[in-house]
């Protein structure tokens, strides 16, 4: 169901991608259902303290309400409902005059969820007006030292400027079950800042395999970007982040050949952090492997991870796979993978994420020994 101008819904294109939206409808009606008996009883009676006359329907309860919003909040001000209680409850709601029936019911989720999506106040601004900029990281090609992309790297904007910490932003995402659509306005906001900035450079745009539900639908968007802001699919680098956590390989390997399909390059990051990723890179076969930052600090002087990179490079030359070495902050480490043949590096020691890519200076970077 999308909002409309005047706060009516329409049937929508997909419940996941609208529901930010129409947490702000008004004039709704509010459905609620509890596996356990005695649960509605309290409700009709909390909710009746707070000013709403809650109806039995059968097995639900039918409450009329301005905000969908404002019943949430009554429920967990006036009901008195243990954390228990609240995750056998499940509450929907629809446009006031709609009929409920099975379309009422693409947003159904338990009470508890709805008051963690809506006690995320700063991720719902951030959502609803697109409060995301983009930082960029080069990535630098250090044998023909140049810049040979730039990692698109998203930052959440309260409504009074101050940045949010990306681990405060997802966190709140994947707790309130809106990692989907932040995920998605993340990939939008880096084509469309990085078409300007980056000019003909790569790009590489994170995504969370888990947030994507069927390719052929939730990433029509992005690829319809791309397209508009005349960016050729061959510059854009679609990296897996998270890689470690997926479990479902076969719809990861969906995404990775739905990018491939229509000309774009595929990274894995964090390779080298658990005994999964070099099963996951034989799988998956990537264009590109991010080595993960454990493995590169202090490479130079600590054996087991030599030996651990070693096994990679040797899969990744087999393969046709490009290493890129990430989080370098010593010349140390530079030097290591110099010597190694690795020739795209990125981390701190060259620059760091910027509004702007910084420019990066080769003079004083270490050479073969």
């Amino acid at each position: 169901m999308n909002a409309t101008n005047d706060g009516a819904m329409e049937t929508p294109a997909c419940p996941v991608c609208d529901l930010v939206s129409l947490l702000y409808t008004r004039n709704v009606m509010v459905y609620l259902y509890s596996s356990l008996a005695f649960v509605p009883r309290r409700v009709i009676e909390g909710l009746a303290a707070s000013g709403y006359s809650p109806q039995e329907r059968g097995m639900y309860l039918e409450i009329e309400a301005e905000r969908f919003s404002d019943v949430i909040e009554a429920l967990g001000r006036s009901c008195g409902l243990t954390d228990p209680e609240k995750g056998a409850t499940v509450v929907c709601f629809t446009e006031r005059g709609r009929p409920f029936g099975l379309d009422s019911l693409a947003h159904v989720k338990p009470l508890s969820q709805w008051e963690d999506i809506l006690g995320a106040g700063d991720l719902l601004d951030v959502l609803r007006n697109g409060r995301i900029v983009t930082h960029f990281q080069p990535i630098i090609d250090y044998a023909a030292k140049s810049v040979y992309a730039c990692e698109c790297l998203s930052r959440g904007v309260r409504s009074d400027g101050e940045r949010i910490n990306p681990a405060e932003l997802f966190g709140k995402a994947k707790k309130a079950g809106l990692i989907f659509n932040l995920d998605k306005l993340c990939r939008q906001s880096a084509i469309v800042s990085g078409a300007s900035l980056c000019g003909s450079g790569r790009l590489f745009i994170n995504f969370i395999p888990t947030a994507i539900y069927n390719p052929e639908h939730c990433l029509q968007t992005t690829t319809a970007l791309v397209e508009e802001y005349g960016v050729a699919p061959e510059k854009i680098v679609f990296e897996v982040v998270e890689s470690e956590s997926v479990t479902d390989l076969r719809h990861l390997q969906g995404i990775l050949d739905y990018y491939r399909e229509r000309g774009f390059r595929t990274a894995l990051d964090d390779v080298g952090s658990g005994y999964s990723s070099l099963n996951r890179l034989i799988g998956l076969r990537p264009d590109y492997v991010k080595l993960d930052i454990g493995l590169v600090r202090d490479i130079h002087k600590e054996p087991m991870k030599q030996h651990v990179f070693e096994a990679i490079e040797t899969i990744c030359r087999r393969s046709g796979i490009e290493m890129l070495a990430e989080g370098i902050e010593h010349a140390e480490e530079v030097a290591f993978f110099h010597n190694a043949g690795v020739r795209l590096m990125q981390g701190y020691y060259f620059a760091k994420p910027a509004e702007v890519p910084q420019p990066v200076s080769f003079d004083d970077r270490p050479s073969s020994s």
